[in-house]
């Protein structure tokens, strides 16, 4: 018996068909009948049922196929757990980024103390986060979210905002020192968009306060400003957000920004790790850089 067999014999469960089976194994049908005989031989039991041209896994196969899942997924993760080391031996380091907003400075840094270190960052969806753990090759996971505990990782905050609402200087609201959230009913939003980890903040802040915002753009915040001007719109940004899109020089600009009274919520740029994964020589070096840069927080909390 062999990983093969096993392989194979998982393909057959999954398509119930020798030949559709394969066909995905891009193998001859009597190859595969071959090696499905050869693994019943060995067992000295018979696994499936023919039941109307299909394959069906009797009550002796469904019990092996349980330990047939289990080796693989041992094999897979000896084999993820192969690269990992692999990686600290050739010094690379690969973070997963979910959010737009940059963690640039850590980079320069991380760089500069590390020459040598081959750094590789893959851009991956919000909702992807959960699974990010599972690539053989992720060290890290940046992302911009309101509750970094919920990934049930440890992490390090390296930003930690309040949302405020940027409203054009010819805004009606442009005059107020500050403003609840439930006056933002009616208002009309330009927005980051769905699948940025910043909009899941701003989404989940009006769902509490009671209301849907009405999104007449989405865009990322190197437009935010034409949209807010030219629609008479209003936003939830950072100070960060801001400075890229204006420059220091807010007081001079188009742009109003009021703090937001009853947020419950600020922005959190955060690094997250899984602690119960070795971690490279590599990995090491880019959490001591984050530490140094975070003011030398604790894993796990928060700055």
């Amino acid at each position: 018996m062999d990983i093969n067999q096993l392989q194979s014999f998982q393909t057959i469960i999954e398509m119930k068909n020798l030949t559709k089976a394969a066909d995905k194994l891009h193998i001859s049908q009597p190859a595969l009948s071959a090696s499905l005989s050869r693994l019943e031989h060995e067992l000295g039991y018979v696994l499936f049922d023919r039941v109307s041209r299909r394959l069906q896994l009797n009550d002796y196969g469904q019990i092996f196929a349980k330990y047939a899942a289990n080796i693989l997924q041992n094999v897979q993760e000896a084999s993820a757990e192969l690269t990992r080391h692999a990686d600290s031996l050739s010094k690379r380091l690969t973070v997963y980024s979910a959010t737009k907003r940059s963690i640039g400075p850590v980079y320069v840094q991380f760089k500069r103390d590390n020459p040598d270190i081959v750094l590789r960052r893959v851009e991956v969806l919000v909702q992807d986060v959960p699974r990010c753990f599972q690539e053989s090759d992720c060290d890290f996971v940046t992302i911009t979210c309101a509750d970094p505990e919920s990934f049930g990782c440890e992490y390090i905050v390296l930003q930690d905002e309040p949302l405020m609402l940027a409203v054009p200087r010819t805004s009606r609201l442009a005059g107020r020192k500050s403003i609840r959230m439930e006056e933002l009913k009616e208002e009309k939003f330009v927005a980051m968009p769905s699948e940025s980890s910043f909009r899941r903040v701003t989404d989940k802040l009006c769902e509490e306060a009671g209301f849907t915002p009405h999104i007449i753009n989405e865009c990322y915040r190197c437009q935010l400003i034409n949209y807010l001007l030219g629609n008479n719109a209003v936003a939830f940004v950072s100070h960060v957000d801001i400075e890229v899109t204006c420059g220091s020089d807010l007081p001079g600009s188009s742009i109003v920004l009021i703090p937001i009274e009853n947020a419950p919520y600020s922005v959190k740029d955060t690094v997250l790790w899984d602690p119960n994964r070795p971690m490279t020589q590599a990995g090491r070096a880019f959490l001591r850089t984050l530490r140094e840069m975070a003011g030398g927080e604790e894993p796990g909390c928060e700055k």
